[in-house]
């Protein structure tokens, strides 16, 4: 039995080195795409427990961050924010929810 089990796993490994070595580009290589000089970043991920997909774009030059939902086939824009004036925060209480304008305010008044 022993001997059964070693000759059928060096057989299945000189198939699939024979396979691997003949037919080689059977599958397209992928590669990760540039976005060249774009300022674009994005980021995907579940919400809810896999109900649907969350998109998280952000325009790094622009310090704007979009979140769109994908549901069923559909893509749906749900909010856009201007976090230019959030970056300039040293410290925020995430017990609050501001205003871009009150945040804003804040800034100017440092």
């Amino acid at each position: 039995m022993n001997k059964n089990v070693w000759t059928g796993f060096l057989l299945g490994a000189v198939v699939a080195f024979l396979a691997s070595y003949l037919f080689p580009k059977i599958f397209p290589a992928s590669y990760a795409q540039s976005m060249g000089g774009s300022s674009l970043v994005a980021a995907t991920g579940n919400y809810v427990s896999g109900q649907y997909e969350v998109l998280y774009v952000t325009d790094t030059s622009a310090r704007k961050v979009a979140v769109y939902r994908y549901q069923n086939g559909v893509l749906n824009l749900l909010d856009v924010r201007n976090i230019k004036y959030d970056l300039q925060l040293d410290y925020y209480s995430t017990r609050q929810r501001p205003s871009v304008k009150q945040i804003m305010r804040k800034v100017r008044n440092r």
